[in-house]
């Protein structure tokens, strides 16, 4: 009887083997379209509908290590320099040995580069439409040009 119950569960095995294996397939095919949508996107300078692709990837697809890069440039495109950070940290940590991490670690660089230009760019903003506003004023009122100045 256990000899029975055995071989009936081989066969169920055998028997959704195929089944299985042609789902593994198509998960993989719908990973690899979504990655190449995402590059797609990024070529047209689309960061939200790549940003989109990239995250929907399944975690083991054979596209994640990339998809965690692609994922880290769309968000700091969109100028989510922290997200885009904790994406390069999760290629790190899930990966760490990727072929990605130079062009990862490249993009951290610039992503704290351009956090501290950033502040600097919306102080000298800030100085410019004062400058702006003061010749806009004086140009109003020249006979109180000397005191504005």
């Amino acid at each position: 009887m256990t000899f029975l119950r055995g071989m009936g569960r081989l066969w169920l095995v055998c028997a959704l083997a195929p089944a299985l294996a042609m789902a593994q397939a198509q998960v993989q095919n719908a990973d690899l379209q979504r990655y190449q949508d995402g590059r797609t996107a990024l070529d047209n300078l689309q960061w939200q509908k790549a940003l989109s692709n990239f995250q929907g990837l399944s975690a083991g697809s054979a596209q994640a290590e990339g998809a965690l890069y692609w994922k880290a440039f769309a968000l700091y495109k969109l100028g989510q320099g922290r997200e885009a950070l904790a994406s390069v940290a999760e290629l790190r940590k899930s990966f760490p040995q990727s072929g990605w991490l130079p062009d990862a670690d490249r993009l951290a660089t610039a992503i704290s580069q351009n956090a501290g230009a950033d502040a600097s760019t919306k102080k000298q903003d800030s100085a410019d439409e004062r400058q702006r506003a003061l010749a806009d004023r004086v140009r109003e009122d020249p006979a109180h040009a000397p005191a504005m100045l």
